[in-house]
């Protein structure tokens, strides 16, 4: 969608026949999780489902020059094709 802003925005439109579950992550400096941590709640999300985060991690899969802990955790989670379908 063509949206004018001095911001970084994406903005998509998706359109809707049946339920879909959205969860919101937010993970604040330095909190400890790993990505069994994540599969577990992934697991009880219904499906389908779309996740938004704020998870304080660094990787370069998201433009980040380094990796931490937290970003190895979501690399797995993402590359983990189980979920993305």
């Amino acid at each position: 969608m063509p949206i004018q802003s001095n911001l970084e925005v994406i903005t998509i439109s998706i359109k809707v026949v049946s339920e879909i579950t959205i969860c919101n992550i937010y993970l604040p400096n330095q909190t400890n999780f790993n990505h069994t941590d994540l599969n577990n709640l992934i697991n009880q999300i219904p499906k389908p489902f779309i996740i938004t985060e704020d998870f304080n991690s660094h990787s370069p899969y998201w433009g980040s020059e380094k990796i931490d802990h937290g970003g190895k955790s979501i690399e797995k989670i993402l590359e983990n094709k189980h979920h993305t379908t």
